[in-house]
């Protein structure tokens, strides 16, 4: 007697699966305005290539370094969002003290999936996006 037998086989992608979790990837830091006085202030936005699926919160770092005359410039303006896939970061921020041309660069950090991630990981990471900020007298 001769049996056959026929196998089925699919490929799926992860994204398929409604417990899959994916850190996001962005596109672009844009800085509105992008020349501005000492103290103005910036608005930091980050457009997605992709939001992520099935995070429950990240923490988010802007961080702003430059060489001034008074040295090296550094700060770190740090946020938490829930459910951040629902929009896309954005954030204010007070132009630094000292004119001078800036880098801006944003991640995200602590990317706490709401279900297991790849490997079964809680956390994730994601690229990071910049930006130059200049700062100018008399802007």
């Amino acid at each position: 007697m001769l049996l056959s037998a026929t196998i089925l086989m699919t490929s799926c992608d992860n994204d398929d699966h409604a417990t899959d979790s994916r850190s996001p990837e962005f596109g672009t830091l844009t800085l509105t305005p992008s020349t501005v006085s000492p103290g103005d202030s910036v608005t930091a936005s980050v457009s997605y290539n992709y939001p992520g699926k099935h995070i429950y919160s990240n923490v988010y770092n802007l961080t702003i370094t430059g060489n001034t005359s008074e040295g090296t410039y550094t700060n770190t303006v740090s946020w938490k969002v829930v459910d951040p896939t629902k929009s896309t970061p954005t954030q204010k921020f007070a132009a630094p003290d000292t004119p001078g041309t800036y880098n801006v660069t944003f991640r995200a950090s602590q990317i706490n999936y709401s279900s297991g991630g790849p490997n079964g990981e809680l956390y994730g990471s994601a690229n990071s996006v910049s930006a130059t900020l200049r700062v100018v007298n008399g802007k």
